[in-house]
């Protein structure tokens, strides 16, 4: 009698999943090709990327759309794609079971939308691949969850980004991330970003992660690690050398870091290169 319970609701569980999911990982265009450009190929479901390095473009219909950390491209059926250089980023192919309200917002893809909430979305993703990965019982419910959250994500940023009374507060904002920027090494304060945007400390935090959803020292944490993956990759530079340059404390503290951000260490990450290369 239980095992038919069971069996009742494992089928429920699974008949109210939103999208059907074709295939959810982690993709590195270095283990695939070792060439400059991939084939063209037709896109058959929808395919969601959520960037995690800094290179290159992947091409639309002919439109070019650069791969930037951070940023989360969303290909309808029926596009023609390729990519252009390496690199690395999250991925769900999927079909919608039912038109939802995220999709038919979403539906004229492909788009490209700049995350404002770096950690927010990589967790997600981080998440939707485990559970694709173990195929516990559930799992394409899970996913569906975290798959709506994202989608659903995507479109209260773009309106948060682009309305609401702080909006006239935006080129203030600008200055401060340019001026991180320009500071990465250094041991900034608040106040000190702060007066780049001359804003008060207080204002400025709580404006900075209302118009980017995030606060500043998260925004100055990933430019760090983006320069610093940057120069792990193409330069020869110590990694000690590295993270003193990118305004990291000490050593294992880059160390942890960044494999926190790209699931391995600099050094791993230098060594996967070389292998390849």
């Amino acid at each position: 009698m239980l095992s038919i319970f069971y069996k009742i609701l494992f089928w429920t569980v699974n008949a109210l999943a939103l999208f059907h999911l074709i295939e959810v990982g982690y993709y590195v265009s270095k283990q695939f090709f070792k060439c400059e450009t991939t084939p063209l190929r037709p896109v058959d479901c929808f395919d969601l990327e959520f960037y995690t390095t800094e290179n290159g473009f992947s091409f639309i219909n002919g439109v070019a759309y650069p791969h930037r950390i951070g940023n989360i491209l969303l290909a309808a059926p029926g596009s023609n794609r390729y990519s252009k250089k390496s690199f690395e980023c999250y991925f769900i192919k999927f079909m919608p079971t039912f038109p939802t309200a995220e999709i038919e917002a979403l539906s004229l893809a492909p788009l490209v939308y700049k995350s404002f909430n770096y950690q927010w979305f990589s967790g997600l993703f981080s998440e939707c691949v485990q559970e694709f990965s173990y195929h516990s019982a559930g799992w394409e419910t899970m996913i569906s969850g975290k798959l709506t959250q994202i989608l659903a994500g995507i479109l209260r940023e773009q309106k948060l980004y682009t309305g609401g009374s702080l909006k006239v507060y935006a080129d203030n904002i600008y200055a401060a991330e340019e001026f991180m920027k320009k500071h990465l090494k250094e041991e900034l304060t608040l106040a000190d970003i702060a007066r780049s945007a001359a804003l008060s400390p207080s204002f400025f935090h709580k404006t900075f992660k209302e118009l980017t959803g995030q606060t500043p020292w998260r925004f100055l944490q990933i430019e760090r690690l983006k320069l610093a993956r940057h120069l792990v990759l193409n330069s020869r530079l110590s990694l000690d050398k590295i993270a003193d340059l990118c305004g990291f404390c000490s050593r294992q503290y880059f160390d942890t870091v960044f494999k926190k951000e790209f699931h391995q260490t600099p050094a791993c990450l230098r060594k996967s290169v070389k292998r390849i290369i």
